[in-house]
């Protein structure tokens, strides 16, 4: 295999680092290795260098997929040496990319940022603007699960506007949807609701369902925590119809288990049991014990509510026993504060006091040792021992509540006033992106502007988004080029001012006419004026429209007085106009004074009629005539009345000699003239 070969198994290789065929993507970069060091490949080193690099990379997406971050870096920093041996930016950019992620998972967030900078530095300096917002939507992402909400917005609006211009809606549709979910974390619910809305329409028109699912089960929580209980519902249960019609089991799990929690909420504890009972039976399918313990928890919360209580501690039990075989020690003390309530309530037929002291302590002792400030268990504690008259110890336990409450209000206290200074700053960002915005925007209203009076309509529009190369064929135009005649002895002895005056005039008027019949203006070389049908804008009828744009520049050019008077007396103003039809390439041309231009043997042909023509006579060849005459008979040039004179073979410079007419307009028959 050749190196081009060997480049493209790596590359879909990398196609291939999910969990499920990862070991598929291992065997082919090991496959390219060896190929790669085999002498008979005849590859040079740089190319074997690169062909490890990239297969090492391959291993490192493999162990991140199997979630071995520390191997994968292990892989990522062999193949960044190999990069940067070779200076591979581009590959080293897309390294740096992965092993930000893989220090990310190991929580290793000062060398995830280093990466990630890293990275954003080589695509500047590239031009790569796409990878660019892929960096900082990544970045947007690291800040705001470290709470730097202002870092995270400002990414987040540097990587939309990077995405807006590539018009990359698969990719706005994740960054509107996760700046949604920032803006609830800043209590700003009407822009979290904004933003969530904006990703669900993008995903709906991206034909995303499975986002469109994720999407409206997050616009259902926002409204869960505003406790609009009718809006959350709506929501979730549009997203749970899409994730049902779409099989998506763990989705269908999770909506299902948020309607019985909404239910819950509002005291309707039989209907979220039915909804309970049915996220339980897909979690037990999919094997997901985590979620399997939640909704015996929720199950048991809602079963002791409506005092079943030897159901509610069947369901504790069971969560328990997930619980503590998954170590989940944050679950297990919620378990255990739940297992406090119902032992201590003096209407169950087990009742046990010293069975609820004992959970209320195990759940107390978990909590202090993860940091967890529930207040509300120590509540929950202390009318326990209220109840059992142990006023002492229920002092002590009140106390407690007290304090991890008053806590509890100075760390929100804090957080609002950290949200409110980071909302502080975020205002300050987005009036310098409004002022930035007005600016690009009157920047590209003017370069809009420009492109539109230099350039067709369609080819500005393609350039404006984003095309640098535009190159089309044709294979059949019309082309049109006129001259006045004349011109170098009538403007040697005219001001200069009336000359460009006279041209100017001339040519807008050839301007209006070509619009008016949907041909298109290419250029004008000095008095010369070319134009075509059929390009940029395929049509059938081209030689029918050149063909009357022709015709009226022939007989509607009239010059004002504020001109004719400048010019050398006996001064007669003529046209010369040529036309053939053919095929075409058709391109623009320059980088910093760029311009649209045809090419082709048929634009000479079309020059050469115009300058072998008699002034104020329309001279076309022979297939010209030919292609509009077959469109005549077949009724399809729309009534037009022409008439054909045929000159005969003339000797054409660089052509020898052509059969060419010259177009009229036929003069219309009367009836008593026909007879």
């Amino acid at each position: 295999m050749d190196f081009s070969e060997l480049r493209e198994s790596v590359y879909r290789a990398k196609s291939l680092c999910t969990y499920s065929t990862r070991i598929e993507a291992e065997n082919i970069a090991a496959d390219v290795i060896r190929a790669a060091e085999d002498e008979g490949n005849q590859l040079d080193t740089a190319q074997r260098d690169e062909l490890r690099c990239e297969s090492l990379t391959v291993f490192g997406m493999s162990a991140m997929a199997n979630s071995d971050a520390h191997a994968a870096i292990v892989f990522f920093d062999e193949a960044l040496e190999l990069a940067e041996k070779h200076g591979i930016k581009w590959t080293k950019g897309q390294i740096l990319n992965h092993k930000a992620n893989a220090h990310r998972g190991l929580a290793e967030y000062g060398t995830t940022l280093r990466c990630l900078e890293e990275a954003l530095n080589i695509y500047e300096d590239l031009g790569d603007t796409r990878s660019q917002g892929t960096v900082h939507a990544s970045m947007a992402n690291l800040y705001f699960s470290q709470g730097q909400f202002a870092n995270a917005l400002q990414c987040f609006y540097k990587a939309v506007s990077i995405q807006e211009k590539l018009n990359n809606k698969k990719a706005l549709s994740t960054l509107y949807g996760n700046m949604g979910l920032l803006f609830v974390d800043l209590k700003e619910i009407e822009k979290a609701l904004e933003y969530l809305e904006k990703a669900l329409a993008l995903s709906e028109e991206n034909n995303n369902m499975v986002e469109v699912s994720a999407w409206l089960g997050n616009i259902a929580g926002v409204y869960m925590n505003m406790s609009d209980h009718a809006n959350a519902l709506m929501y979730m249960a549009k997203a749970l119809r899409v994730a049902e019609e779409l099989s998506l089991k763990q989705h269908i799990a999770n909506h299902t288990a948020n309607m019985g929690s909404i239910y819950g909420d509002f005291g309707e504890e039989e209907a979220a049991l039915e909804m309970f009972e049915k996220s339980l039976v897909i979690m037990e399918d999919l094997g997901r014990k985590e979620g399997i313990g939640v909704i015996h928890l929720n199950m048991g919360m809602s079963h002791r509510r409506l005092g079943r209580f030897d159901e509610a501690l069947r369901r504790y039990r069971k969560a328990l026993d997930l619980h503590e075989s998954q170590g989940e020690e944050v679950h297990i003390s919620q378990v255990y504060q739940e297992l406090g309530n119902l032992y201590s309530k003096p209407e169950y037929s087990h009742y046990n006091p010293t069975q609820a002291e004992e959970y209320f302590s195990r759940s107390a002792a978990l909590n202090q040792k993860l940091g967890v400030h529930n207040f509300d268990l120590h509540l929950d504690y202390y009318n326990f021992l209220k109840r059992e008259g142990r006023w002492q110890e229920a002092l002590q336990q009140h106390e407690i509540y007290s304090e991890l409450k008053e806590k509890a209000l100075s760390d929100k206290v804090k957080l609002n006033a950290s949200v409110l200074d980071q909302r502080l700053q975020l205002a300050a960002y987005e009036k310098e992106i409004a002022i930035a915005n007005s600016v690009a925007d009157a920047r590209l209203e003017v370069t809009t502007t420009l492109l539109h009076k230099v350039l067709p309509e369609t080819v500005a529009q393609r350039m404006l988004g984003g095309e640098t190369e535009i190159a089309d064929y044709y294979p059949s135009v019309s082309i049109l080029f006129a001259d006045i005649e004349g011109f170098t002895p009538m403007s040697a002895d005219m001001p200069a001012v009336i000359v460009v005056r006279l041209l100017n005039y001339v040519f807008q008027q050839f301007d209006r006419i070509m619009k008016k019949h949907g041909c298109e203006k290419i250029k004008t070389i000095g008095d010369g004026y070319m134009a075509v049908a059929g390009a940029p804008n395929p049509c059938d009828d081209h030689a029918e429209r050149i063909a009357a744009a022709a015709l009226e520049m022939q007989h509607s050019i009239e010059l004002p007085e504020s001109i004719r008077e400048h010019l050398p007396p006996g001064t007669r103003f003529g046209l010369r106009i040529g036309l053939h039809t053919g095929s075409v390439i058709a391109g623009l041309i320059g980088e910093d004074r760029f311009v649209y231009d045809v090419y082709s043997d048929a634009v000479n042909t079309a020059a050469r009629m115009e300058r072998h023509g008699d002034v104020n006579r329309i001279h076309v060849s022979n297939d010209f005539f030919q292609h509009l005459q077959n469109r005549l008979l077949l009724n399809a040039a729309g009534g037009m009345n022409l008439h054909f004179v045929r000159r005969g073979d003339v000797e054409i410079k660089g052509k020898g000699l052509m059969r060419t007419y010259f177009m009229e307009s036929a003069p219309l028959r009367t009836k008593e003239a026909s007879q």
